[in-house]
């Protein structure tokens, strides 16, 4: 779906994820580079919401440009 921002454009978009999730570490993002389960997971426990929130979440930041 939005893989180019996984790819392409990781250090802005992961710029745009520690905006939108204070509690994401740069070490967790740089270990979850390209992987977007990885972050799913991380929003998952450090958001305390179930797997259909964080994809919504998620797929928020997708689209915001």
């Amino acid at each position: 779906m939005h893989d180019h921002l996984w790819r392409d454009n990781w250090i802005e978009f992961k710029a745009r994820l520690m905006a939108q999730w204070e509690h994401l570490t740069h070490h967790e993002l740089d270990a979850a580079t390209d992987k977007r389960e990885h972050v799913l997971k991380h929003i998952e426990l450090r958001e305390g919401v179930d797997r259909a929130e964080a994809e919504r979440r998620l797929r928020e930041v997708e689209k915001t440009r």
